[in-house]
């Protein structure tokens, strides 16, 4: 693996542990301190998503544009990061929502020119073995994050139930740390390649043409997230029947170890899937050929 892969993997992990030791206590947060709703706390997780989503698609065009994706990754890493430290001073479900709005869009800033800076770093033929890295490294630092989110629980208010404002603002200060470091790596660790042109950039076209594969496989994607509940729901589910906010963070861990085992596997698989398709492809081609060659004298 390239260096930059390492790098672009390592401030992942950095900024999972940063995120995820956070971002999963805000349900309870909002739902035992504040008091607040749950539907009010699903409005807040709806419309912070939705904002890193439509952000992703004016970030990848604008990339494209500028022709360059180290900066823009930067950037998104570096507003996600000085968000953060704003929720330890949150009083209202409405802070938290301009919080969490800014650090979404942050997100939505720096995915799509990072996932360019990972493609033009590795051979084509490597590609899914380099996303899988980044995805177990990411979600690695998911389980980790939620650990030390854990420990900072149990040595603050032991096993309770909810979660005290105390705890979670700790947390809160520790999650900056890795934050940081996430955005030293990028700025300092990854060395960008221009592919194009600055005169091929600028002619990226305002409404790039979908093929209807792309199209359908969007079509599936869609189908897909609007069948996904949302994790605060589930979170919040779980401790109206007896968990405590340990346990629950206890089974987002084991959830994140096993997305993060097996991230790895099916994306060098489809590598092989992917070798394996032109020599299927250009020998189905032989037998057409030879099923329309006239018949033979004998």
């Amino acid at each position: 693996m390239p260096r930059n892969i390492w790098v672009l993997t390592l401030a992942s992990f950095f900024t999972d542990v940063s995120t995820d030791m956070l971002v999963h206590l805000i349900p309870f947060f909002l739902a035992n301190v504040l008091g607040v709703r749950t539907v009010t706390i699903g409005l807040i997780e709806g419309l912070a998503e939705t904002t890193a989503s439509l952000v992703k698609l004016v970030s990848g065009w604008l990339s494209d544009r500028l022709g360059r994706y180290k900066g823009l990754t930067v950037a998104g890493y570096l507003l996600s990061t000085l968000a953060k430290p704003f929720f330890a001073v949150a009083g209202s479900w409405t802070t938290i929502l301009t919080v969490r709005f800014a650090e979404r869009i942050g997100k939505g800033v720096r995915t799509a020119p990072r996932d360019v800076l990972i493609a033009n770093s590795i051979d084509e033929t490597q590609r899914g073995l380099a996303f899988g890295l980044h995805r177990a490294g990411d979600t690695a630092g998911a389980a980790l994050g939620l650990l030390i989110a854990m420990l900072v629980i149990w040595l603050s208010q032991g096993n309770q139930i909810d979660l005290a404002r105390g705890s979670f603002q700790t947390i809160v200060w520790l999650s900056i740390l890795p934050a940081v470091a996430a955005v030293l790596l990028l700025a300092f660790g990854v060395h960008e390649k221009r592919t194009r042109t600055p005169e091929a950039a600028a002619s990226t076209p305002t409404k790039p043409p979908l093929s209807r594969t792309f199209k359908r496989y969007l079509i599936v994607l869609i189908l897909f997230t609007l069948g996904n509940s949302s994790d605060a729901f589930l979170m919040l589910r779980a401790q109206t029947t007896g968990l405590t906010v340990l346990q629950v963070m206890g089974l987002l861990v084991l959830f994140n170890l096993v997305y993060a085992s097996v991230s790895g596997p099916p994306r060098t698989l489809s590598e092989s899937m992917r070798s394996i398709a032109p020599s299927a492809a250009s020998s189905g081609q032989a037998r057409a050929a030879s099923s329309r060659s006239p018949p033979s004298s004998c």
